[in-house]
């Protein structure tokens, strides 16, 4: 069994947390989010001193140390923020904003449109480096994965788009 679900959760003085109904809204300086929690989890919440406990009544709660982790996760989403850089590599490959949209050209005949949700940040840095950032982990790791998905790494050229630090396996070619 894992022992996550015991850690504590510090809250930072910009974050303020309100537990009604089993419902946990959490609002810092970048914006507010809330998760519900079903009752016939059992688990109890309480707010001690800057700390939030998580106690479950269940004994094998398989779900206990999950919504720690979310709940850990929204604070640090409202005071900090969450931040995924992504490169493209390959002659050619260009990443511009238009109206709300991404334009990717990434050697497809034609440029793909990805509608940014309103949620969600882009920044292009320059042509081929953009960041995308919002307050919800799941949210821009989401929108990061698919933008990645249009044009994966291949392991010869190691042309596409990956995320920063990526290391991404060479293979070796045809050989004469």
């Amino acid at each position: 069994m894992s022992h996550i679900g015991k850690k504590l959760i510090r809250l930072p003085e910009s974050v303020n947390i309100n537990i009604i109904n089993n419902i946990i809204k959490v609002s810092g300086e970048l914006g507010e989010l809330e998760i519900s929690i079903y009752k016939y989890l059992n688990l109890n919440i309480t707010l001690k001193d800057k700390y939030l406990y998580l106690e479950s009544q269940i004994k094998n709660n398989k779900y206990w140390g999950t919504y720690r982790t979310l709940i850990s996760n929204m604070i640090t989403g409202v005071s900090q923020g969450y931040l995924v850089r992504l490169y493209l590599v390959g002659i050619g490959y260009r990443i511009s904003l238009e109206n709300n949209n991404l334009v990717l050209k990434i050697g497809y005949s034609n440029p793909i449109i990805q509608k940014i949700p309103d949620d969600i940040n882009v920044k292009i840095e320059n042509p081929t480096i953009m960041i995308i950032s919002g307050i919800d982990k799941a949210k821009v790791n989401g929108f990061a994965s698919i933008i990645r998905s249009y044009k994966k790494p291949e392991p010869y050229k190691g042309k596409g788009i990956t995320y920063k630090g990526e290391f991404i396996r060479r293979k070796i070619g045809k050989k004469k």
